[in-house]
């Protein structure tokens, strides 16, 4: 069933319906073993097919159209909203919605469909779980995740001002009150810690599963250095809670086939308000497992628990096998059962106690209480490290050692703050002294969880950013550690397999770095570049714009950009600075440098580490290249930001790129004037707002082999650009344009010229 959820949603009705009926006469007539898994399977790939399709819903088909279009709406809200917040633009709010009917041809049609609804914050529904509204808006399809069960296939956007209630009551009761809960007690958390909103956040996120409040430099801290993991509700959680039950259970005098009817309420429960995510419902199908064992008189399975989960998941939801947090969940917890115990061992008896020693109560007890429980804590941090190494490299292009040694306390400092957090919520309806002094062990774990994540981010070389692996590496990756576990004798094959492929892996990686390689991404109305040198970090030129940052810094980090050893900011122009806001979190500069006229200008005020100033004349060596500033010069020239660009001509060996930032027709002009020499192998074109213009005689001073002009501004390529692109055409020069959205990579070495194609 996990190999139908990922690959027949994409196939024709038609294929499915012929391997389903193919199967069939193995299930009459195979082999009498898989006779009974033919049937299985072909069952498997018509309810795999029919529930998680993409477009199989009415509101699909009605649409007809896979593009954004408007569109008149009456839905249901099926759950409390998200609250997201990123530089440079204002809070929205995402609340999962089911469609009930859609406007269409002048009448309302019944229709189905899960969709995420974005609202700005002065928007937010008055009516809880349940309530039935109507609005126009935009329409926008595609997979957007929410939490646990829920995955909407398009977006909606409504339009200022059409949002109309048509009933406001509960639609479920028992639903709308554990969110009411759930609130009271996040009031109650941020009440007990009026001081540090930080550990608020944090407390609410670990202890209630409310992860909207946390700040987008806390949770880009956890991400970095891997430990982003703790706040997914898991077994951590519901093992502890359930643990912590049963011990009151004990207290009662109850027995464990009483366990079950007292312990499975309380973690459904905390299920429910947490969200129903995929992880929790992993724990809690496995530990209902596990406690039903005992009044069935069966014999508690770890693996058929798990798998039950799986199967029950996935059946319920196919569409769950593309959600990250699902992947990670069993990949891990099974990764876990499957080496563990084989791995434990083997700690065991590399660290085991000379026999010959005489046993003593102290040693005993050293054993028992300390290197045990640190043995197992090593063996369950490095085998998920590894295990998820290359899918968090493909996912996040991120590799982060330090995870390894910060789990070892992160995950003690979450398991204390769950310990003490838990009993504190129930304080939380009592005076607000006693609730406050119950949350300080939680405080303080948090306080120190967080102290704990800052250190490790401070580390050189703890976070790595890395090219994505093909996604045929991570399937032989997996696939090798899959025949590892199910034909054990031959595991040497494996462990040969994957040797081979790390070695790949990283021989292919240190390739990467053994030429010099030019990046121009395309930034809306600005531009990014980037220029890496074998040994040394990357020279970024510009940052882009507010909204465009996220996309530089995704690229950055898909090309295994890992460090910025200089930046460049051309001139201070809001769409080639403000991007820095985003970029600047994954990525701190060792120097940075703007032009000496513009060095007090309010944007490059609170630059960190303060900006250097540069003018006509300068030359320096930045991450391996020599770089001369060939303008402006020390008095100030022109108005505009544009006439007061850099412009900067990067060499190393035969290569050569003159890079223009938003230099104009004035600029080329005063280049040529100044009568210094331009030539380059490599024109990156200015970019101001009218286009960049390169002038004939600006273009035969500079006699390069190729121009590069950036990807389409809001209005798109103007004719100052086409004509600009029509003379170096007329000269004979290579021309090339940025696709939208996208990167494009030049690898100027010492012999030719190697243009590599945009993606």
């Amino acid at each position: 069933m996990l190999l139908a959820a990922v690959s027949l949603p994409w196939l024709p009705f038609e294929a499915v319906c012929g391997i389903a009926l193919g199967l069939l006469p193995f299930a009459k007539w195979g082999p009498v073993r898989f006779r009974g898994a033919a049937l299985g399977l072909s069952c498997c790939l018509l309810w795999v097919f029919l529930t998680a399709r993409p477009g199989a819903n009415d509101l699909h088909s009605s649409a007809r159209r896979p593009e954004a279009h408007s569109a008149r709406l009456r839905f249901e809200v099926r759950g409390d909203g998200d609250i997201f917040l990123f530089p440079g633009e204002a809070k929205e709010v995402r609340t999962p919605v089911r469609v009930r009917e859609r406007y269409h041809e002048g009448e309302w049609h019944g229709a189905k469909g899960r969709v995420q609804l974005r609202l700005t914050e002065s928007e937010v529904l008055k009516g809880g779980v349940g309530s039935v509204w109507e609005a126009s808006g935009v329409l926008i399809p595609g997979n957007f995740s929410y939490v646990g069960l829920y995955r909407a296939d398009w977006k909606f956007i409504p339009d200022p001002g059409s949002l109309q209630a048509l009933s406001t009551r509960q639609g479920s009761v028992l639903l709308s009150g554990f969110f009411k809960v759930r609130e009271r007690l996040a009031h109650e958390i941020t009440a007990a810690c009026p001081e540090r909103s930080d550990i608020a956040a944090t407390l609410k996120a670990l202890l209630l599963g409310q992860r909207s409040e946390l700040d987008r430099e806390t949770v880009q801290r956890f991400v970095r250095t891997g430990l982003i993991h703790v706040f997914a509700v898991s077994g951590l959680h519901l093992g502890l809670l359930s643990s912590m039950l049963i011990f009151v259970c004990r207290g009662c005098g109850m027995s464990p086939r009483q366990y079950f009817w007292v312990v499975l309420p309380w973690l459904m429960v905390f299920t429910l308000y947490t969200g129903l995510r995929a992880s929790a419902l992993r724990a809690l199908i496995m530990i209902a497992c596990l406690l039903l064992a005992s009044p069935l008189n069966r014999k508690a399975h770890l693996q058929s628990a798990f798998s039950l989960a799986l199967l029950l998941i996935v059946t319920i939801a196919p569409a769950q096998v593309y959600d990250l947090g699902f992947q990670y969940s069993f990949l891990l917890v099974g990764s876990l059962l499957a080496f563990g115990k084989t791995f434990t061992q083997r700690l065991q008896a590399w660290f085991a106690a000379d026999p010959w020693l005489v046993p003593s109560a102290g040693r005993q007890f050293r054993a028992q209480y300390v290197w045990s429980p640190l043995q197992g804590a090593v063996m369950v941090t490095a085998l998920c490290f590894v295990i998820s190494a290359p899918l968090t490299a493909y996912t996040f292009q991120l590799f982060s050692p330090i995870g390894l040694v910060g789990n070892l306390l992160a995950v003690p400092l979450t398991f204390l703050l769950l310990a003490s957090g838990f009993p504190a919520l129930l304080t939380t309806f009592l005076p607000a002294s006693v609730s406050a002094a119950a949350f300080l062990p939680a405080r303080w774990s948090a306080q120190a969880l967080l102290t704990w994540v800052a250190f490790l981010e401070g580390i050189p070389g703890g976070t790595q950013w890395v090219k994505s692996p093909a996604l045929w590496v991570l399937c032989v990756f997996y696939g090798c550690l899959f025949c590892w576990w199910r034909w054990p004798q031959r595991k040497n094959v494996a462990i040969a397999g994957l040797a081979a492929l790390t070695c790949f892996a990283v021989t292919s990686r240190w390739l990467a770095y053994r030429e010099p390689e030019l990046g121009i991404i395309d930034a809306d109305r600005g531009q990014a570049v980037w220029f890496r040198q074998p040994g040394h970090g990357i020279v970024l030129v510009d940052a882009g714009s507010a909204w465009s940052g996220r996309e530089v810094a995704q690229r950055l980090q898909e090309q295994g950009i890992d460090r910025i050893d200089s930046l460049i900011f051309t001139h201070p122009d809001r769409y080639h600075v403000e991007g820095w806001q985003v970029v600047g979190e994954s990525y701190k500069p060792g120097r940075i440098f703007v032009a000496e006229t513009d060095l007090a200008h309010p944007l490059f005020q609170d630059l960190e580490p303060p900006a250097q100033a540069l003018g006509r004349g300068d030359s320096l060596r930045v991450g391996g290249w020599n770089v001369e500033v060939l303008h402006p010069a020390a008095e100030r020239q022109g108005g505009s930001a544009d006439d007061r660009s850099l412009v900067l001509r990067f060499t190393r060996g035969w290569s050569s790129i003159l890079v223009m930032g938003g230099a104009g027709k004035n600029v080329e002009e005063r280049c040529l004037a100044s009568g210094e020499a331009l030539s380059a192998r490599i024109l990156l074109a200015g970019h101001p707002r009218e286009g960049a213009r390169v002038h004939a005689s600006f273009l035969e001073a500079v006699g390069p082999e190729v121009v590069v002009f950036s990807g389409k501004t809001f209005e798109g390529v103007s004719p100052l650009r086409e004509a600009g692109e029509h003379r170096a055409h007329a000269l004979g020069l290579g021309v090339l344009r940025v696709e939208s959205t996208g990167t494009m990579r030049l690898k100027p070495d010492t012999g030719s010229l190697y243009i590599g194609k945009p993606f």
